[in-house]
């Protein structure tokens, strides 16, 4: 249903209507986070792998920001109320998980480049690396709601999707977890 229903060719609609025919054009940029999913847990994606690489294209174009990918880009049509999320708001965690739905998908600089910017506007720009943020703004880092640094631990999947592992790979011989445990106990492997 989803795949018939709300793919427009570059992506998924926020929502479709079948009864009154109404939709909504605001670009959601936390569209495949059940794909990031899969891949952190060593399943088969969740959405076809050409529609993956055209909604991760298209993201990249309309929501991501100088400090992070925002979680709502307001259509043309207008008409909907993001709330506290703000029409350039970047949720930490759904930044950090869509960088890692890029590296996953053969686009390492850039979700590097992702991973960076929401890193940099929570640590540098804001100051805020033990008081986290959990929402500010993508084009200036402005607060805009929350502490809830637990949300905020998202951050530790990407050594996963750096390696291009699932979430078991930094616990492997000579993965990160691994390293840190005998670097911890006086032993480098």
């Amino acid at each position: 249903m989803l795949e018939e229903k709300t793919w427009t060719g570059n992506g998924y609609l926020l929502y479709r209507e079948e009864e009154t025919g109404k939709q909504s054009d605001v670009v959601m940029g936390c569209q495949l986070d059940g794909e990031w999913m899969a891949q952190f847990h060593g399943l088969e994606g969740a959405f076809p792998p050409d529609r993956v690489q055209a909604t991760l294209a298209t993201l990249r174009e309309t929501n991501v920001y100088p400090y992070g990918a925002i979680v709502f880009r307001i259509g043309e049509k207008g008409g909907f109320l993001p709330g506290y999320w703000g029409e350039a708001g970047v949720h930490f965690p759904s930044s950090i998980m869509l960088a890692a739905t890029y590296l996953y998908h053969g686009h390492r600089d850039f979700g590097l480049e992702l991973a960076q910017r929401t890193v940099r506007a929570l640590v540098i720009e804001r100051r805020a690396s033990w008081d986290s943020i959990l929402l500010f703004r993508g084009d200036n880092a402005e607060f805009l709601w929350g502490a809830d640094y637990y949300q905020n631990m998202m951050l530790w999947c990407l050594p996963a999707a750096i390696a291009g592992t699932d979430l078991t790979g930094p616990c492997h011989p000579g993965g990160l977890v691994d390293r840190m445990i005998k670097a911890g106990q006086g032993r480098a492997s």
